[in-house]
């Protein structure tokens, strides 16, 4: 399939995913080319191994993942911010109504 010295972790996805459909063709009955079939899927299982194809596919994922969690972490604390911005300024409000009344209450006396 992938005739590169060095494969990325795209390219190691797509050797796992041609094994995968290599797999799936040579557990259907009688395929005319199993032999074919079986020594291409060993070839990719074979340059799938000798390029760390599983560390890499594995690095992807976790970087993935990664970026999912901080996406939501910031998402998150953007919710928890805003929320406290708003009872800050509840706070304000009522502190400014409090000190009015008692800035009215003195001008009286």
């Amino acid at each position: 399939m992938l005739e590169k010295q060095y494969y990325t972790s795209e390219d190691c996805i797509r050797v796992d995913k041609s094994i995968k459909s290599l797999q799936e063709e040579i557990t259907k009955p009688n395929p005319s080319n199993i032999y074919q079939l079986i020594s291409f899927k060993n070839s990719q299982e074979r340059a799938f191994a000798s390029q760390l194809c599983s560390d890499k596919i594995e690095t992807q994922r976790q970087l993935e993942t990664a970026l999912l969690i901080t996406k939501s972490a910031i998402e998150q604390e953007k919710k928890v911010l805003g929320s406290s911005k708003k009872e800050e300024n509840i706070y304000i409000g009522v502190g400014a109504v409090v000190l009015l009344v008692g800035v009215i209450i003195l001008v009286k006396k």
